[in-house]
């Protein structure tokens, strides 16, 4: 008798429990309309301002937007720099670097995304949309006149342009960036280290170019004194691969040993390296 009111005692309480959890998921539960009317009230409720950590879950939301539009044609790509430029600046901005400032002149197809010490140019053709010319200038701010260096058209950057790969044309807005971030230098003492930074990277090119100019990639890597050095290209650092795993030289399909180049090792990222 005992054993039956302590089984039954059991199972009241079991069951009570179970009635408790669905009572409270259905006091939880609504319709497919009260959702919609909650959130409609929700979202028509303007006065609860978005806190820091809203506004940044935002910014991110409407980057990967506006990277996902494609650009067809020049009013497009004219509008994805300018929204590029807002977002490289907002990254630099917040570490002293010199902002980074859009101007656009459509008439002439020019497009200029500048800083005090550098500003590249983009000349976009209006009929059909097409990345004509993209150049490199480097402000002198030595120089009385604030002249700009000898620039050349940059065809990595109209690669990336024309392919629509902006996270790439990123990157070298970000590389260019980075080399007058000096803290606490002036906007002549990041002209004279931007100097000194081509004249190093002419040196090892020419030094490059005499001792690996009849070599292969792998001669380069095992026997060459600097490597396989890849020369600056628009704002993307110069490169020097000094290694590279014997594993990495394997070609994984036909397990045989594949003749490397630049495009294996900058798209695969194998090797030991080193930026300047």
């Amino acid at each position: 008798m005992q054993i039956s009111l302590q089984f039954d005692e059991f199972f009241d309480n079991k069951f009570r429990k179970i009635f408790e959890i669905l009572n409270s998921i259905f006091l939880i539960s609504r319709s497919a309309q009260d959702l919609c009317r909650a959130t409609r009230t929700t979202l028509l409720d303007r006065r609860q301002a978005p806190d820091a950590a809203d506004r940044v879950q935002l910014r991110a939301s409407l980057e990967q937007l506006a990277n996902a539009v494609p650009a067809r044609d020049a009013t497009s790509l004219a509008d994805r720099l300018e929204a590029i430029s807002k977002q490289v600046a907002a990254r630099w901005t917040k570490r002293g670097v010199a902002t980074l400032n859009f101007m656009a002149a459509p008439v002439h197809g020019c497009y200029y995304l500048s800083t005090d010490c550098f500003y590249v140019e983009i000349n976009i053709e209006g009929s059909s949309g097409r990345v004509a010319e993209a150049k490199v200038h480097h402000i002198d701010s030595n120089h009385p006149n604030q002249q700009t260096s000898a620039s050349k058209n940059c065809p990595e950057i109209i690669q990336c342009l024309t392919k629509g790969e902006f996270q790439r044309f990123i990157d070298h807005l970000e590389g260019l960036m980075a080399i007058y971030d000096i803290p606490n230098a002036s906007a002549q003492d990041k002209t004279r280290g931007w100097n000194a930074l081509a004249l190093c990277e002419d040196d090892l090119a020419r030094l490059d170019f005499e001792i690996s100019a009849s070599q292969d990639v792998g001669a380069q890597i095992n026997l060459g004194a600097l490597g396989f050095l890849q020369p600056r290209a628009g704002g993307l650092p110069l490169k020097m691969t000094y290694f590279v795993a014997p594993m990495d030289k394997l070609d994984v399909n036909t397990k045989n040993l594949r003749k490397l180049n630049g495009q294996i090792i900058n798209d695969e990222h194998i090797g030991n390296v080193q930026l300047f």
